[in-house]
């Protein structure tokens, strides 16, 4: 197997990832970054970004019916979900698209797959990755960052594993609109779900949120 070889390698191509990817090859290293779902991380993808793709949507709807008292009339108001959806991820591609783009002008390799540290050799971090295939490549490096990010913690509450209790990742992916929400926890996507059920008269509402 080829040893490849790069001054920095970077294993999670979010928002803390990708952009060290950028400013590491603007200073003139060789960079290369593992990444094992779609750049951009949680935010981009499975929280913040899609949650404010959703507020903006049920905003619009919210205005809309309120509109009467500023003397705008859209009595034929309505939503479809399935719009919304594709709305949010549409949204999401082009913004995974541009930060792809980003790496890509900045001559950072960007690598699909599972990243995983190996014992130094001669020096040099290995890295291990497999592929979506099963693949495997291995790097070596000066220098490793760990920037693998986060996920949707499992709480130790009794109940949790319910039918429709779900995590925002979860939640995210359901193809309809919840008639009402209970949300534990007050984070960012927590903050942005909650926004979106509360300025929509169904759309994921009403929410209630429990710290």
């Amino acid at each position: 197997m080829e040893m490849k070889q790069f001054d920095i390698v970077i294993i999670g191509a979010g928002p803390g990832g990708y952009v060290a990817a950028i400013s590491a090859s603007r200073a003139g290293k060789s960079v290369a970054v593992v990444e094992n779902r779609r750049v951009g991380g949680t935010c981009l993808n499975r929280g913040c970004i899609p949650a404010k793709a959703m507020i903006h949507a049920s905003s619009l709807y919210r205005e809309a019916l309120e509109g009467g008292r500023f003397g705008v009339h859209a009595p034929d108001t309505s939503y479809d979900y399935a719009e919304i959806l594709q709305y949010k991820e549409e949204t999401v591609d082009r913004l995974v698209g541009g930060v792809e783009q980003l790496l890509k002008a900045g001559g950072v390799t960007l690598i699909q797959g599972t990243g995983s540290l190996q014992l130094p050799k001669d020096g040099m971090n290995q890295v291990r990755v497999i592929g979506p295939d099963g693949e495997e490549d291995m790097l070596s490096a000066a220098h490793v960052i760990l920037a693998a990010g986060s996920r949707p913690a499992d709480l130790p509450i009794p109940g949790a594993d319910l039918p429709g209790v779900l995590n925002s990742d979860g939640l995210f992916a359901l193809d309809h609109a919840p008639e009402s929400l209970v949300i534990i926890g007050g984070g960012g996507i927590c903050h942005g779900l909650r926004e979106s059920g509360h300025k929509s008269d169904h759309p994921g509402g009403p929410a209630q949120t429990s710290g």
